[in-house]
């Protein structure tokens, strides 16, 4: 089997998964984490050269040419409740890449905090990856629970310009098995195909599944006005959300912003830098 026949195979197990999930209701998601994803519409399959790939598509760590780390902060709703801390590292290997993420998510009431690694391999023009997170979920005066989930993702060099991402979250069906009840982790497939007709122009569009929610469709764009300054846009359905972002580098530091807005709860923020050598 060659590397895009396991990219298709990959989206036809996710496919499977999602018929054959547990649909009750679960707490913690696939969050997409970055500034440049959520400033493009939270599109993440396809971005290539993105040290959040860590956390958000773990098929593309093996398009990272060097040694990142990067963190961010994501504050939803303007509500203090809805506070996301995230630390992600990559580093390239003899074959390969490997890469870490820590994120911490809610307050002393509700938290989430996961801790992950991974490995990816590029194959010709078809990079692949794997991902195992530790999953903490705490309630107070209710005490935590634990799990493992996993995660794999891929993306394929159709042409020069032409690319196209898969990913699935919680592959293995992980529960949540609390003092009452058992709660299914939500199974997410994520698919998307990513067009640059121009070296400063990247256009992406992408279809996120979630067995407990809508299907979510989301368009994106980044224009680099200038070497150092690029402007980011894109649009999320289910919810609705529209955002906006900007993005300042240099050849070691990368800082990105992006708001985006709902259509009822308000405005979210994010923050996202990183550094390489």
């Amino acid at each position: 089997m060659n590397a895009l026949q396991s990219m298709i195979m990959l989206v036809f197990l996710g496919l499977g998964i999602l018929v054959n999930a547990n649909q009750s209701l679960a707490q913690q998601d696939a969050s997409v984490i970055g500034a440049k994803s959520i400033g493009m519409g939270q599109i993440s399959t396809v971005l290539k050269n993105d040290v959040w790939s860590v956390y958000n598509q773990i098929g593309a760590i093996a398009t990272l040419p060097q040694r990142q780390i990067g963190i961010a902060y994501e504050n939803k709703y303007q509500l203090f409740e809805f506070q996301t801390f995230a630390l992600v590292a990559s580093t390239p290997l003899k074959v390969g890449a490997l890469g870490i993420s820590i994120s911490r998510f809610g307050n002393s009431l509700y938290n989430e905090q996961k801790l992950g690694i991974g490995y990816g391999h590029r194959i010709e023009k078809v990079s692949l990856g794997i991902k195992l997170n530790y999953l903490q979920i705490q309630v107070q005066d209710m005490g935590s629970a634990q799990q493992l989930v996993g995660e794999i993702g891929g993306l394929a060099e159709i042409t020069p310009q032409l690319f196209w991402g898969a990913y699935i979250y919680n592959f293995n069906l992980a529960k949540i098995t609390g003092e009452y009840e058992t709660i299914a982790l939500p199974v997410v497939l994520r698919t998307g195909i990513g067009y640059q007709p121009l070296k400063s122009l990247l256009i992406a569009a992408e279809v996120e599944r979630n067995l407990q929610q809508n299907t979510s469709i989301k368009w994106g764009v980044e224009y680099q006005l200038s070497k150092a300054f690029l402007l980011r846009t894109g649009i999320h359905t289910e919810p609705f959300l529209g955002h906006l972002g900007m993005g300042f580098r240099n050849d070691a530091v990368h800082f990105d912003y992006a708001i985006s807005l709902h259509e009822r709860l308000g405005f979210s923020h994010q923050i996202s830098a990183h550094y390489k050598f």
